[in-house]
């Protein structure tokens, strides 16, 4: 490991990880490019990235943490992954996996969060929790997993973006994406006061609603 405290310009510099290799500490890095696999862990979520590039325009949550073994919580390191991603020409992927979601799913603004495909990726999400947007966004692609409501899900939708009755969440895409709610949950996907949305190729076997 290599602690990083205090800030650091990495400006047109690439970092490559090999052999288990990553950054730790408390610092800020900005406008670092890494080179790594889709499975290594290239930072812990105590660092903070600006302008965080990689050489294959994709960051995964695998990169920062996440296991994708079915029984690791995931979400807070998907989360942080939109977060450090967000605004950039890097977008958030999640690599081939199973990913325990026991936290909602924070979205944001200018974020893009990419599965493999339906058949590789699945979230799997404990009751209560869902994909969801704290504040009004713009401009967020998200697709690409199978969504599976996992365990008792009661009184939760799947996705839902939601905004006042004053403010639009806007150029919203959703995108093949498979929701085995197993009636489960409340509903599938939940949109308030959405402006040029988009859905494409979304499948749902079946919600409470």
């Amino acid at each position: 490991a290599f602690i990083i405290n205090g800030s650091l310009n990495a400006k047109g510099r690439t970092l490559i990880f090999e052999n288990g290799a990553y950054l730790t500490g408390t610092g800020t890095i900005d406008s670092l490019t890494i080179q790594a696999s889709d499975y290594d862990k290239i930072a812990d979520t105590t660092l903070t990235f600006t302008n965080l590039k990689s050489a294959t325009g994709y960051i995964t949550a695998h990169n920062i943490g996440a296991k994708g073994d079915g029984v690791t919580d995931d979400s807070r390191f998907i989360t942080n992954l939109i977060d450090i991603t967000k605004g950039s020409a890097t977008y958030a992927k999640l690599a081939v996996g199973d990913y325990y979601i026991n936290g909602n799913i924070i979205l944001q603004s200018n974020s893009k969060l990419l599965g493999e495909s339906i058949e590789k990726t699945r979230l799997l999400f404990k009751e209560g929790n869902k994909i969801i947007n704290n504040v009004t966004v713009q401009n967020v692609d998200i697709g690409n997993f199978t969504y599976i409501m996992h365990q008792g899900g009661s009184s939760s939708n799947g996705i839902q973006l939601n905004s006042s009755d004053t403010s639009y969440n806007e150029n919203i895409t959703l995108h093949d994406i498979d929701m085995q709610m197993h009636r489960r949950g409340e509903m599938a996907i939940f949109l308030n006061n959405v402006r040029n949305g988009k859905l494409t190729n979304i499948s749902v076997d079946s919600s409470e609603n």
